[in-house]
């Protein structure tokens, strides 16, 4: 799985006004360790005959030495599998569409050639999140539309209110990304630029520049880490985070996602935007999602985030614990 590299909301215009005293008020969630968006996953190998017994093998060997001139045909060794994939710029949700499989002259998995993919993601959650601040007091609705082609994405989200507060059916929130994806062996490397607009709030445009890593240490275990710049709305601003996240498919239809990780911010992120000026730890965060594939072109991946803030000088005043757990549900359909 992935961990896991993912990246605001006010609920009402007057919580817009205190909040812009204690939270980061110009930028928006760094890509989450688990992009929790559903991803397409990887598709079982159609069955292939079963090798024979190794006796009976070399018997057939010998006879087919000995009809060929001495030349024996060897069965092709089943390919490896694909690599997990990670998403531009998600919430607390997960990734675009990986490439397309298909069978294998050997029964094994192949990436098909496909030049483009687009998806659709409406995604529901419980509040709004950004490095354990919330950003929102009651449920929110998340859409974002994104399109891919030769390794190059652009991704357009934004933010609806639907908690029964001033701001209720609005969107407060609009973001455009474009991004590329390389990957080298068990690395991938994803750079993007996102632009970002505040509507119906008296907040002003940002832009940040991030850089998603990711290492497959196993098949299914990954090193995840994120990293983010601010470039417009508080220069100099840095955010990174750095995590492990697990995928793991059940079968064709059902797979598994966790990631954990902690995050960092400079002295000069931290005193921009929560007026605390040092470098330190900011959160543990902890993601899990469970993806339902009914169709190919459909999933359904109810998820969890859990977030701890570590430095007790970060919380804001208008939160009373240091600990919040979201929930929320995703569609995601590949168009």
């Amino acid at each position: 799985m992935a961990a896991g590299l993912a990246a605001m909301l006010v609920s009402q215009s007057s919580a817009a006004a205190s909040r812009t005293d204690g939270l980061l008020t110009g930028a928006r969630p760094l890509p989450s360790l688990l992009a929790l968006r559903p991803a397409e996953k990887e598709r079982p190998a159609p069955a292939t005959a079963a090798r024979k017994p190794e006796a009976e093998s070399d018997e057939a060997a010998s006879v087919d030495e000995t009809a060929s001139g001495g030349e024996a045909i060897l069965e092709p060794a089943a390919r490896r599998r694909g690599e997990p994939g990670k998403d531009l710029q998600a919430r607390p949700r997960k990734s675009a569409s990986k490439p397309a499989k298909v069978s294998g002259p050997d029964g094994g998995d192949e990436e098909e050639d496909s030049p483009w993919s687009a998806e659709a993601e409406l995604d529901f959650a419980s509040r709004y999140l950004w490095h354990g601040i919330a950003l929102s007091d009651g449920p929110v609705f998340q859409p974002t539309l994104k399109g891919t082609a030769y390794g190059f994405s652009l991704a357009a989200s934004g933010n609806l209110v639907l908690a029964n507060d001033p701001d209720q059916g609005k969107f407060t929130e609009a973001g455009l990304a474009v991004g590329y994806s390389y990957s080298y062996q068990r690395l991938t490397l994803e750079p993007a630029l996102e632009l970002l607009t505040y509507p119906n709030l008296e907040l002003a445009t940002t832009a940040q520049v991030e850089l998603a890593v990711t290492l497959r240490i196993l098949d299914e275990l990954s090193l995840v880490s994120t990293h983010s710049l601010d470039v417009l709305g508080h220069r100099g601003g840095y955010f990174g985070d750095l995590g492990l996240s697990l995928e793991h498919a059940f079968d064709d239809r059902w797979s598994l996602e966790v990631g954990t990780g902690i995050g960092l911010g400079s002295a000069r992120f931290n005193g921009a935007y929560l007026h605390v000026a040092k470098t330190t730890l900011d959160t543990w965060e902890s993601e899990l999602a469970v993806s339902w594939e009914p169709w190919a072109w459909l999933a359904v991946q109810p998820h969890a985030q859990l977030v701890v803030i570590l430095d007790p000088a970060l919380l804001p005043p208008t939160e009373a614990s240091r600990v919040a757990l979201v929930g929320g549900i995703a569609f995601s359909f590949r168009l």
